[in-house]
């Protein structure tokens, strides 16, 4: 939705010449008129003005329109230029000649670069030259003109394969001739002041600063790249120190930077229109910045203060609030007329005149710094927002720390944030037109430990090339270890998610707190397995998995999804049981199917083939949660667990569920209970919708499933003195030390269901303390700790561990 400003309905108004009505969306901005002489799929415009005359340059389908505008509410075509038909048509006016490209190649009669004499409007205009020279059936994409070059971008040259980028010298306004070429990369666009080229190189390339002394040896000066980084459109101010930049996609910003070191751009503001917008073609007279915004119409920015442009005025051509983010609407404005009218290219609806009166705003400038007196740099500033769908402005703080944000007059609230700091807000800023108000604000530094993770192998050599990712919602480092088994980085203040991936092991789970800015050490020693957190990157994943048997019956398959997509109505949990950014499983909606009546809706996920040949006493441990509907009368909703040692020849069913868990539980299996040989060994689960008697048949509720953390290793990590047993993760337990017997070092993993500092004692058979560690604070999930023996005697000892008030014991065997 845009803003919203009074609105005053009218009763039914006829405009001479097509004059539309005022649509209500609008502010500070007047239409004087409207003109659709060729009705069709208009492109872009430019303007022209001779002895008190004004004319709209418009490019239409089938060539360019020409439309006397003095009298903006009655506007007239006075001449017409036909063209290769095409829906892109990109123009320049220098002097008394129009300059018109398309990438329209059919008639051969019609191609190339048209020159037009406009000298003789309005009694007509004249085609003097269709410039062909250098260009591949006279396609262009864009054209751009500074003093007597022009600049013809996107073109096809006949003897080189890609497209090239030319600089014609019109000197001679009616016969080019050819200064220059770069051939490197694409340019969508491109704007040019005195000798410097800012060019939009769209695909990939960012923004491109030339040094264009020579215009036949173009020097690159900088290349900026960006997180959008689809450059389409790039104006400079007059001084050439700052530039508005569009990308040519919907939900990215329009983006000001400030280029007075063309070395180094800095981004200062960017602008977001609101929900699916996309901006097209931005222009800049004087301190204005004109934006054609396609869906969105027209916006102005106010650019007085570069530090904190402010949209000032906007006119949307249809009256619609709505955007889908496609290409209709305006697809140019030219601002620069005499009169100050301003000129818009609507593709649908044709020529549009209107006026601007901007009221001039305010500011608020200030220093920001940390609690240590130390400037914030590049921390984000904008007004509380809290509905996509409208428009709003980030800036940035400089180096100094120092910002500035404008806004027309009012009261407002500010947020300033950034990545290392706590966000803070400042609420009731008074805004007066014409004023700066001071405003200092201290941001808390947020703490910051430099982390470093060590890993090595069930050996206890190092783990090369182990992926490590340090995650929590909202943000996610990846890092993999050195020749050393070491990995680092600086981790901010928070919970993190730790996941080491290492082939033939499994997935080591652990959690970080970042409380202060101590350094944090941890020792990771992986056991051997396999496993499957389902945020496994691609070369790391240990076979695929099944979603859906031939047998299956459920209107939906098994699915690898967020957790967070289907926690809104409390069907699943709001996390995944890993607990990192990706919350990624394997999620069933079992739905019986619409035919026939009485059909069970039967959801299968198999695994691949676990060949755990290479481990003794082999178990398998996966985490699961079940939701079946409650509310439906008696349960006929099952949910079965089966294993296979034949690779799913036959099946034995090990679990069966009717009720629902309240949050994941983590079951584990013995596969040496059932098989004595476990190269072909497969585990599935069956997710089942039946038929609710409170219900009548043609209703078919949703049974949701969802499993995550699939371990394959030896069972007497997690099953004590080798019983079989199931875990359900709810409680503090010692789950394992492994290996066990061990030298000299064995790993502890636990479960907590709470945060706390842990402490791990080991006592000899006499009872005696022998060794105290303090591993840290842990939140809650499973963790493990390296306990390492090296100076004790072979023997028996109890590993006991302490955390939040509770207690758990491990026998362990040190066998030197």
């Amino acid at each position: 939705m845009k803003p919203t400003f009074l609105v005053v309905l009218l009763s039914l108004i006829v405009f001479q010449d097509g004059l539309l009505a005022q649509p209500a969306v609008n502010r500070n901005t007047t239409l004087l008129g409207t003109l659709n002489p060729r009705p069709g799929a208009y492109s872009n415009i430019w303007g022209y003005a001779r002895d008190g005359h004004e004319y709209a340059l418009i490019g239409a389908y089938e060539g360019l329109s020409i439309i006397e505008v003095t009298n903006p509410a009655s506007p007239k075509e006075v001449a017409f230029i036909p063209g290769p038909p095409s829906i892109w048509r990109e123009l320049r006016v220098r002097g008394d000649y129009a300059y018109v490209v398309t990438e329209g190649s059919a008639p051969a009669n019609l191609q190339g670069m048209h020159i037009i004499d406009l000298s003789e409007l309005p009694d007509t205009a004249i085609l003097v030259k269709r410039f062909t020279t250098g260009l591949k059936n006279g396609t262009v994409h864009t054209i751009s003109m500074e003093n007597q070059f022009l600049y013809l971008n996107g073109a096809r040259h006949p003897s080189l394969p890609n497209y090239v980028n030319m600089i014609l010298d019109v000197t001679d306004p009616v016969n080019p001739v050819e200064a220059g070429r770069f051939e490197n990369n694409y340019w969508h666009d491109s704007q040019a002041l005195r000798d410097t080229i800012y060019a939009a190189a769209i695909y990939g390339e960012g923004i491109q600063i030339f040094d264009a002394t020579d215009k036949a040896n173009l020097k690159l000066i900088s290349q900026t790249n960006y997180p959008e980084n689809f450059t389409h459109n790039i104006w400079p101010t007059q001084d050439g120190k700052f530039i508005a930049q569009t990308d040519e996609e919907p939900n990215m910003p329009l983006n000001f930077w400030d280029v007075s070191d063309h070395s180094n751009p800095r981004l200062v503001a960017e602008y977001f229109a609101g929900l699916n917008s996309m901006a097209h073609n931005a222009h800049i007279n004087g301190s204005l910045n004109h934006v054609a915004y396609y869906e969105d119409g027209y916006r102005l920015f106010d650019l007085r203060n570069r530090k904190a442009p402010v949209e000032v005025a906007n006119y949307d051509t249809d009256g619609q609030s709505g955007r889908n983010g496609s290409f209709t609407n305006v697809w140019g404005v030219y601002p620069y007329l005499p009169s100050g009218n301003i000129l818009l290219a609507d593709i649908e609806d044709g020529l549009i005149i209107i006026s601007a009166t901007p009221p001039e705003p305010g500011y608020v400038t200030g220093t920001l710094t940390d609690q240590f007196g130390a400037p914030a740099v590049g921390v984000k500033v904008h007004a509380t927002w809290t509905d996509p769908s409208q428009s709003r402005m980030i800036l940035y703080s400089d180096d100094e720390g120092q910002f500035s944000y404008g806004s027309l007059p009012g009261t407002l609230d500010l947020v300033f944030s950034a990545e290392g700091y706590e966000t803070a807000t400042v609420t009731n800023i008074e805004v007066v037109p014409g004023a700066t108000k001071p405003l200092d604000v201290q941001l808390r530094k947020l703490f910051q430990a430099t982390t470093t993770l060590s890993v090595v192998d069930s050996d206890e050599n190092p783990a090369e090339n182990a992926l490590t990712t340090v995650s929590n919602t909202d943000k996610k480092f990846e890092l993999f270890t050195s020749d050393q088994g070491k990995a680092g980085l600086e981790l901010p203040e928070g919970t993190w998610t730790v996941l080491v991936f290492y082939p033939g092991h499994l997935t080591y789970s652990d959690q970080l707190e970042v409380k202060s800015f101590s350094p944090i050490n941890k020792d990771y020693v992986l056991i051997p397995g396999l496993s499957w957190t389902f945020s496994e990157p691609s070369g790391f994943s240990n076979g695929e998995w099944s979603v859906k048997d031939l047998s299956d019956k459920s209107a939906f398959s098994w699915k690898l999804d967020n957790t967070r997509l289907f926690s809104s109505a409390g069907n699943l949990p709001t996390h995944d049981h890993t607990g990192d950014y990706d919350s990624k499983a394997l999620i069933s909606k079992a739905r019986r199917p619409s035919s026939p009546a009485g059909a069970r809706g039967v959801s299968t996920l198999t695994s691949p083939t676990l060949n755990a040949s290479f481990l003794t006493n082999p178990a398998i441990r996966y985490s699961r949660i079940y939701r079946p509907p409650v509310n439906l009368g008696a349960i006929n909703d099952t949910f079965h667990v089966e294993i296979s040692g034949d690779n799913g020849s036959s099946w034995i069913r090990v679990k069966t569920l009717t009720t629902p868990d309240e949050d994941w539980v983590s079951d584990v299996i013995d596969l040496t209970t059932h098989f004595t040989t476990f190269s072909q060994v497969k585990i599935r689960f069956q997710n089942i919708e039946g038929v609710d008697q409170i219900t009548s048949p043609s209703v078919r509720p949703i049974t949701y499933a969802a499993v995550d953390d699939i371990q394959v290793a030896e069972g007497s990590i997690w099953l004590s003195d080798n019983e079989p047993q199931t875990h359900s993760m709810k409680e503090f337990r010692v789950l394992s030390a492994w290996p066990n017997p061990f030298n000299p070092a064995t790993t502890v993993s636990w479960y907590q269901p709470v945060s706390s500092e842990v402490t791990v004692e080991i006592f000899n058979l006499a009872g005696q303390k022998v060794r105290v560690d303090q591993p840290g604070s842990f939140g809650p999930g499973s963790h493990s700790w390296s306990v390492r023996m090296n100076e004790m005697a072979s023997g028996i000892y109890m590993i006991r561990l302490l955390a939040a008030g509770y207690s758990d014991t491990r026998k362990v065997i040190l066998i030197r």
